[in-house]
């Protein structure tokens, strides 16, 4: 690291604080302040019995920052604040960093470095393990990282400009997760007015009914014996299956089959304008729907509906008729864990055949408000994009001395390692990996790391 602002020093992580290596075992009958890498995402850690908790935990005290081990991609540094009546303990998924008493102002620089730019990209190439959630940091790497320390006065007021940022940009995001929770509500009304001719004016009202396999075909697939070859190798005509209805409107296919398997097979070629029904699949897609842009076959978990010629025109206010029955459309489903729909249920399923005048105008009037929508929508993803990169360039700022004023009369870094280095020596590096704690703690209980 070079080129760093006056007064500045650069040390290592164990120059600056020690690790906290102990664990103690819960006392079940016991409530703790558990710092836990689920509640991370919550911003406050969990208060819980050490029943529930059950494994050994790190023992963390106010002013120890937290940096998580697992899956370093995430960006997870905790800030031990201060107790209240309950002991605190942390997961053992987490490296406390515990400075000496009374440099709560460094800790909280610490806790800030550690979650910028700087020292993510580094922790990211620093890891051990398999790949994906499964991957860890180093910690013995992680203690000789060299970080830019500021004088003792600019760290105070580098952290106050952080927080005071960092706050009015927390205060932007939850206003736009505000608006993006009112624009899926908006989106929904919409739906279901204009599948209920109340979002334009109706000449006909109310609409009149009919069951979909009365004005429909309604069929769906098959999936090709996965054994010969000849029904998906070089094949070239669409395969869906209900893992791209998600998409809304069907483009392309990940699988192909050949001709072959359309000749031997239950599938079916289905034409340009199909919509298409998930029967069943995981989480969210079961009865999710999608409309084909292109000739295409599917499989058997998709329901194929395909409007008679009198009713064709009902194609847009179909795939928003389901958009509004989705709810209601899952539960018609049959089985056991996980209730399936069936053709037979998808074929009694009573829908609105309005006119095509009335049915041309509720579509349209709203696509004018999906238009409005969209474009709000991505108004708020935009401001979203900026506030991350603010959020970024706040940190890079800080920890290169262009965040603050600088005044070279402050105590020099030097000094506060100095006394720092003193208070370390004066008591143990680290907490030993085994930790018999007082008869007076609620713990009374010594445990291996």
């Amino acid at each position: 690291m070079t080129g760093l602002p006056r007064g500045w020093r650069e040390i290592a992580i164990d120059e600056l604080a020690d690790e906290v290596t102990g664990s103690i075992a819960p006392n079940p009958a016991e409530l703790y302040e558990l710092y836990s890498v689920p509640s991370y995402a919550n911003g406050r850690p969990e208060h819980i019995s050490g029943q529930e908790i059950g494994s050994s935990k790190r023992p963390v005290r106010p002013d120890d920052v937290l940096l998580c081990r697992i899956n370093p991609r995430i960006n997870r540094v905790w800030y031990v604040g201060a107790t209240g009546s309950h002991p605190q303990l942390a997961s053992t998924e987490f490296i406390p960093l515990r400075l000496p008493a009374g440099n709560s102002v460094t800790a909280r620089y610490l806790m800030w470095y550690l979650r910028s730019p700087k020292f993510r990209e580094w922790i990211k190439l620093n890891t051990e393990g398999a790949t994906g959630s499964h991957t860890r940091a180093k910690t013995p790497a992680i203690m000789r990282q060299k970080i830019p320390l500021a004088p003792r006065g600019e760290q105070e007021r580098i952290v106050t400009a952080i927080e005071e940022a960092i706050t009015m940009l927390d205060g932007g995001e939850a206003a736009l997760e505000s608006a993006r929770l009112s624009l899926g509500r908006l989106w929904r009304n919409c739906v279901r007015m204009a599948v209920a001719g109340r979002l334009a004016p109706a000449h006909n009202s109310p609409w009149p009914e009919r069951r979909l396999g009365d004005i429909a075909e309604v069929g769906s697939g098959a999936t090709p014996s996965r054994s010969n070859p000849a029904y998906w190798d070089g094949g070239a005509i669409p395969w869906v299956t209900t893992t791209l209805i998600n998409a809304g409107r069907i483009t392309r296919t990940v699988e192909y089959i050949t001709d072959r398997a359309v000749r031997e097979t239950s599938v079916k070629l289905w034409p340009p304008g199909t919509i298409l029904v998930a029967m069943y699949g995981e989480g969210r897609t079961r009865g999710r729907c999608a409309e084909l842009a292109i000739h295409a076959t599917c499989n058997q978990a998709c329901a194929a509906i395909r409007l008679r010629p009198p009713y064709s025109y009902l194609g847009p206010l179909l795939r928003l008729y389901f958009d509004a029955t989705y709810a209601r459309n899952r539960l018609l489903g049959i089985g056991g864990v996980q209730p399936n729909l069936s053709l037979g249920l998808v074929k009694s399923i009573v829908v609105p055949t309005p006119s095509p005048e009335d049915a041309g105008a509720a579509v349209a009037v709203f696509r004018q408000w999906a238009d409005a929508m969209d474009a709000v929508t991505a108004t708020v993803d935009s401001m979203q994009t900026r506030c991350e990169g603010l959020r970024s360039a706040i940190l890079s700022w800080a920890f290169s001395g262009r965040l603050v004023s600088q005044d070279v009369s402050e105590e020099p870094v030097t000094v506060l390692l100095s006394r720092m280095s003193r208070a370390r020596a004066g008591s143990m590096r680290a907490v030993p990996d085994h930790v018999e704690q007082p008869a007076s703690h609620p713990i009374a209980r010594k445990v291996t790391a």
